[in-house]
């Protein structure tokens, strides 16, 4: 049993401003699992992500997200910088008078686009659309972009990891496509909590 945890709940409604049907929401939070059970499977466990059936003034992850053209989503994410087509999918922010508790914050918000939506040109013939299934192929009008891998990263953050040199790794920069943790982001992991007093 690890010595930290870090709890999370699914905002209700789960998606604002967005028509969304009940199979959406469940590919979010299945995506969401998906992702954070890469954490959770590591052996041995240094930290424990903690889903929760409702939000409340305990919970240190809150998960919500934005319909992406009517939603001030950036601006949430970088306070500021609406309008600048900035290539960002999900994040992690304090919620405002949040205070941090280190490694880890409190008083979290994990936000993500719906539809996703990343720079590209005007002029290119596809959208994009999330998927939990990491062997999906592209179609020429969709480009999928697998959601488990992008909550593994944003819950990354949440637990006090920053970014890595390697995009081969899940918590790089832009992280390429993968479905395992390397070897950098579990020992990232572990040497942030092997030396870390417990919180809990």
């Amino acid at each position: 049993i690890a010595d930290e945890e870090v709890t999370y709940a699914f905002a209700d409604p789960l998606i604002l401003n967005y028509d969304a049907l009940q199979a959406t929401v469940d590919q979010f939070k299945s995506g969401t699992r998906d992702g954070v059970n890469l954490w959770e499977g590591m052996s041995p466990k240094p930290i424990d992500f903690d889903e929760q059936p409702s939000v409340n003034s305990s919970i240190d992850v809150v998960v919500r997200g934005f319909e992406t053209i009517t939603s001030n989503f950036e601006d949430l994410c970088r306070p500021g910088q609406r309008g600048t087509h900035s290539n960002l999918l999900a994040c992690m922010t304090p919620s405002r008078g949040a205070s941090s508790v280190y490694p880890h914050f409190g008083g979290m918000w994990l936000y993500f686009e719906q539809p996703p939506t990343i720079l590209r040109s005007v002029a290119a013939p596809w959208n994009y659309a999330w998927t939990n299934n990491y062997n999906e192929r592209n179609t020429r009008t969709i480009r999928y972009l697998y959601m488990p891998m992008i909550m593994t990263h944003e819950f990354g953050h949440t637990a006090g990891l920053g970014h890595t040199a390697s995009n081969n790794d899940i918590m790089g920069a832009k992280p390429l496509k993968r479905s395992t943790l390397s070897d950098s982001d579990e020992k990232a992991m572990k040497a942030l909590y092997n030396s870390h007093t417990s919180h809990q």
